[in-house]
């Protein structure tokens, strides 16, 4: 047993490496809880206990606050990660009850091909039988999941072009259009550190305004992150965008209207 080789050979890092372990470690920590992260959090830190590092080294690292990344409750539907992941992987079917927001449970069968997380919610996508264009499912809204036992051919879809003008995980059927906002200045500099979306275009900067376009599919999405932004933003253009910003608008200060006079 004394001449066997070790299974984790002692690997030699530099520092980049480390702080790049150590930043992806710290970073995947975030989804410590659910099953898949953990494992590869565990893998990762398999590689740093074989490395070359200090003891009093890794101690450091791995205990201190040096890097602190966006955190929030455990959302449903995440212990269905691993099993779709796999069946991702292996082109399996999976069949699950969904419930939308209203109606009933109904039972699907999909060829999964995409786990995607948006706004701290994750979502699988693929196709259901006679559908030409991917679906999108919450994991929250799952319930009774399995893998089948029957395959399906590999599906080669580009994400990255299909999300190009989506605003988040709704890629409405339909043909993007440009719109134009009107920031305030302040605000600008909010979005020139974070672009709202990656086809942005800057129009006009100075003391007065920030003024961009991006080019997007309207979807849900997007009303409600203009809508965050308050008092900051104008929609300047298309007519029809501006219309339906007036109307939410409206339908949200009527609603502020009815509570003051029940006071």
């Amino acid at each position: 047993l004394k001449d066997t080789p070790a299974a984790f050979p002692a690997i030699n890092l530099n520092d980049e490496e480390i702080a790049a372990l150590i930043f992806y470690v710290r970073t995947i920590s975030e989804y410590k809880e659910y099953e898949l992260f953990s494992e590869i959090t565990t893998a990762v830190e398999k590689v740093l206990e074989s490395s070359n590092i200090s003891l009093n080294t890794k101690s450091t690292l791995l205990s201190s606050s040096i890097i602190e990344t966006e955190t929030c409750a455990r959302p449903r539907g995440t212990e269905w990660i691993s099993g779709i992941a796999n069946a991702i992987i292996n082109h399996r079917l999976i069949e699950f009850n969904y419930k939308k927001f209203s109606g009933k449970p109904q039972r699907r069968v999909l060829q999964p091909l995409l786990l995607k997380e948006d706004k701290h919610l994750w979502y699988v996508l693929g196709f259901l039988k006679g559908k030409g264009s991917p679906t999108t499912f919450a994991l929250d809204r799952l319930s009774n999941l399995s893998v089948l036992e029957e395959y399906f051919e590999p599906i080669d879809i580009d994400w990255q072009e299909y999300f190009q003008h989506s605003m988040g995980v709704t890629v409405p059927d339909e043909p993007s259009i440009e719109i134009i906002l009107s920031f305030t200045n302040q605000q600008g500099e909010y979005l020139k550190a974070l672009p709202l979306h990656a086809t942005q275009k800057v129009l006009s900067d100075t003391a007065d305004e920030f003024k961009i376009s991006i080019t997007v599919k309207p979807s849900f999405e997007l009303f409600s992150k203009i809508l965050s932004y308050g008092e900051a933003v104008v929609v300047i253009s298309p007519p029809e965008i501006v219309q339906e910003l007036r109307n939410r608008l409206k339908q949200s200060l009527e609603k502020y209207k009815k509570k003051s006079a029940r006071k």
